[in-house]
């Protein structure tokens, strides 16, 4: 029963992986397709359920970790500084905590201010 237990573990395991690399996947072609239209903001939370601030910190913490895949350098740049800017814009506006979708001890919470 136990090894029976740890294969159904595993199996979700790598379910959850997958589906997290593939929504990460598409939240960057998001942020890739409307760079250039300065980010597409009122798209982000109907789309994928989440602020664009975590949105963007997600994206962001993408691209420092070399997750996902290979970009150009310009794009790499472009959505970087796309990225960037928004998450200080949401911090000069003082959206900060659960408006900006923060969860104690969850990855949005480890990114500094930009």
């Amino acid at each position: 029963m136990s090894m029976t237990k740890n294969m159904s573990t595993r199996r979700k395991r790598r379910t959850t992986e997958a589906a997290t690399r593939r929504t990460d996947n598409e939240l960057l072609a998001f942020a890739i397709r409307w760079e250039p239209f300065g980010g597409g903001d009122e798209f982000i939370l109907p789309e994928f359920g989440l602020p664009p601030v975590s949105f963007y910190r997600r994206v962001l913490a993408d691209l420092q970790s070399g997750a996902g895949p290979e970009l150009s350098s310009r794009v790499h740049q472009r959505v970087k500084v796309l990225c960037e800017r928004k998450i200080r814009q949401s911090w000069a506006a003082g959206v900060t905590g659960r408006r900006a979708g923060i969860v104690s001890g969850g990855a949005d919470s480890t990114l500094d201010r930009g």
